[in-house]
């Protein structure tokens, strides 16, 4: 190496320089386990929300009429969330999932063996109207649109950060 033009001890400068990256790492298995610590639970969530999304698109659905799941294109979203329709009290428990054109809504069945059909709501002419918090709800969410399809829905998302 001194010969090429390289300080005095070249060939150690070199190695020093070379086993740098391999000294870093030693703390990266510590620092993924604090960062698999704090994200375990959301990746699980994601997965199990995927793995449900997968079962809704390959299985039959009861109820369903028409054309396949599938030609309404991919899914940009699903969640689980309750539902409250305008002048009632009544809340039930429903599966959204988004689609480009379209927010198909969903009910388990009583064993939760599948999934029962109830209703779709075209994107064109919807209207989504954040509800502020209060006693009743939180992370509400007003959905209206054309009179003939719903007039009044409030989606009470069960995560926070859920729409």
């Amino acid at each position: 190496m001194e010969m090429k033009g390289a300080t005095a001890p070249g060939i150690l400068v070199l190695t020093t320089g070379l086993s740098k990256p391999f000294m870093r790492l030693d703390k990266y298995p510590t620092l993924l386990k604090e960062l698999e610590r704090h994200m375990e639970a959301q990746c699980q969530e994601v997965r199990k929300r995927k793995e449900l999304e997968l079962q809704i698109l390959n299985e039959a659905i009861r109820g369903w009429e028409g054309e396949d799941i599938k030609t309404l294109g991919t899914v940009l979203y699903m969640s689980q969330v309750m539902i409250q329709c305008a002048g009632s009290e009544e809340k039930n428990e429903r599966y959204l999932l988004l689609f480009p054109n379209v927010i198909l809504m969903l009910s388990a069945s009583p064993r939760m063996s599948g999934f029962i059909y109830q209703g779709k709501l075209p994107l064109t002419g919807t209207c989504i109207t954040k509800l502020e918090d209060n006693e009743n709800h939180r992370n509400a969410y007003e959905i209206s649109g054309n009179p003939f399809l719903i007039i009044y829905l409030a989606l009470l998302c069960v995560k926070i950060k859920t729409f």
